[in-house]
């Protein structure tokens, strides 16, 4: 695999993001269940989205840990369940007291 030009590097301002526009879409996006593209999503390393596009919001993240609990109290199965605290918006959300 190559190696990214920008590796090591500071990121160039135009990809900064606004992180507190972004905390508040967390909170205040409410995803649309009959769109496709905002339902919730896994890929081999977690969840793909972002709250600015409605694909990663408080509801995506309370709907996951309610199936989480609902799964196990329904099947018997309590095997362990991880879930990563890398995307900005989790950091928000463990902040602020929420799940």
């Amino acid at each position: 695999m190559k190696t990214h030009p920008l590796a090591g590097k500071p990121a160039p301002s135009e990809l900064s993001i606004d992180l507190a526009q972004l905390e508040a879409a967390f909170y205040e996006t409410k995803p649309d269940p009959d769109n496709p593209n905002q339902l919730v999503s896994f890929g081999t390393s977690g969840h793909r989205g972002t709250s600015s596009n409605g694909t990663f919001t408080e509801a995506h993240i309370l709907a996951d840990h309610t199936g989480d609990l609902r799964v196990p109290a329904q099947t018997g199965d309590h095997g362990t369940a991880v879930h990563g605290k890398r995307h900005p918006c989790a950091f928000a959300a463990g902040r602020k007291g929420r799940p």
